[in-house]
């Protein structure tokens, strides 16, 4: 999870009103909540800082480092956000490849909407599942909105998703002294069922008739 991918410019990036706009997995988040913040997220968007230490947004993205660890084997795409289309380039060549049993930070876009998975599997039957990370002890709202439109924008890149998980911390883990049990630190639920709607690229995508139960170890 690395909140800095989707909502800041890099170095060299040209300033968002010389582009055509478009939505981010973070923007359309914000946007659920309040339409000026998706106006402020294009229009005033900050230059690309690395987190303070021990900030939230920091915490946020060494937890989602650890729960890589939960996918031996699987390959990082390491192409900074403002390279966008050499990270669509690269996913599309690990998920071409048999060898890549996982995906980290998998770019897609479709819609006007540019995506970075957390994870995305590859499953026993050649599917790939989508595997979001976050450092909350349980779902929330927010969760949901964010998985629905990396859904829909893998789905519409010809990749749908076969399942979701959502990576998070256990709430009931309790550290014993020793190396941290990373698979029993993490919880994965998974969304047996998740219908999406989805309109125009601004518009609001909600997962609907949602249920939920415990991924199998």
């Amino acid at each position: 999870m690395t909140a800095s991918h989707s909502t800041t410019l890099g170095p060299g990036t040209p300033s968002p009103r010389e582009g055509t706009p478009y939505l981010t997995k973070s923007s359309y988040v914000r946007a659920t909540k309040c339409a000026r913040l998706l106006w402020l997220s294009w229009h005033r968007r900050l230059a690309y800082e690395e987190p303070p230490p021990g900030s939230p947004a920091a915490i946020g993205i060494e937890i989602g480092q650890h729960a890589q660890r939960l996918f031996p084997g699987g390959v990082l795409v390491d192409d900074p956000p403002w390279q966008h289309d050499e990270a669509v380039t690269r996913t599309a060549e690990l998920m071409a490849d048999p060898a890549s049993p996982a995906i980290f930070e998998a770019a897609f876009e479709a819609d006007g909407i540019r995506i970075r998975a957390d994870v995305v599997e590859r499953l026993p039957d050649g599917r790939w599942g989508l595997r979001e990370v976050k450092s909350s002890t349980r779902v929330k709202a927010d969760h949901i909105a964010d998985a629905a439109i990396q859904a829909h924008v893998m789905a519409r890149s010809g990749v749908e998703p076969a399942s979701i998980e959502l990576v998070h911390v256990d709430r009931d883990y309790v550290y014993a002294g020793g190396p941290i049990d990373w698979p029993a630190f993490f919880a994965r639920d998974w969304w047996l069922r998740f219908p999406l709607r989805c309109g125009q690229a601004s518009a609001m995508i909600r997962g609907e008739s949602l249920h939920r139960r415990r991924a199998r170890p």
